[in-house]
C-alpha cells in the first residue's frame, strides 16, 4: 500500500489500497500528520481482515447453529435439533469442525437404539447445522460430503385405513 498523498482538485488527503485510490477522510495540506494517523489505522483495519479467522469447533457450530434456530422454528422441531445435536456435541464437541467426516457421523448414527428412520433424522439434522454454517460463514465449506442417509421405513400397510374408518 502506497503512503499518502494531498490531492489538489480535492483539498484532501488520499492512499491507493488494493488498486483503488481511497479518501482518508483528512482535508487541507497541513494536516500532513493527521492523514498519517488515519492512514495507520487504515493499515491496521486491513491487516486485521486479512488474519484467518480461528477455526470452530463442532460445538461452537452446534451452539451457532441452536442460538440461530430459537425462536425462528416451531418448538417441536427445535427441541428434535436439540435431542439429536447436544449429545453429539458433548461426545464430539471439542473436534474441529473440519476434522468431522461423513464416517464419523454415521458410526454416531449407528446407536444399537436408534432404528433407520431416527438414524436419517439424527443426519438429517447435523447436515443442517453444517450447511447453516457454511451459509454463515462459520466455516468454508461443510466437511459432511459423501454421508449417506438410511433410507425411510414405509409405513406401507399400518398407513392405510379401513373403509369404514375412512367413513368415519
Amino acid at each position: 500500500m502506497a503512503k499518502p498523498w494531498f490531492r489538489q482538485s480535492k483539498g484532501a488527503w488520499y492512499v491507493k489500497v488494493e488498486g483503488t485510490m481511497k479518501s482518508l477522510g483528512v482535508k487541507g495540506e497541513a494536516n500532513e500528520a493527521d492523514a498519517y494517523k488515519s492512514w495507520h489505522r487504515l493499515l491496521a483495519g486491513v491487516m486485521e481482515r486479512a488474519k484467518p479467522k480461528p477455526e470452530p469447533t463442532v460445538a461452537e457450530v452446534v451452539k451457532g447453529f441452536l442460538d440461530d434456530a430459537d425462536g425462528r422454528v416451531k418448538r417441536n422441531t427445535f427441541d428434535g435439533y436439540l435431542f439429536f445435536l447436544l449429545p453429539f456435541s458433548h461426545k464430539h464437541g471439542k473436534m474441529k469442525a473440519s476434522a468431522l467426516s461423513a464416517f464419523i457421523a454415521e458410526a454416531y448414527a449407528r446407536k444399537p437404539t436408534w432404528g433407520d428412520n431416527t438414524r436419517g433424522n439424527f443426519l438429517g439434522t447435523l447436515t443442517t447445522a453444517f450447511k447453516w454454517a457454511e451459509r454463515a460463514r462459520l466455516i468454508d465449506k461443510t466437511p459432511l460430503v459423501g454421508l449417506k442417509r438410511p433410507p425411510k421405513a414405509s409405513r406401507g400397510a399400518e398407513a392405510i385405513i379401513c373403509k369404514e374408518e375412512h367413513a368415519r
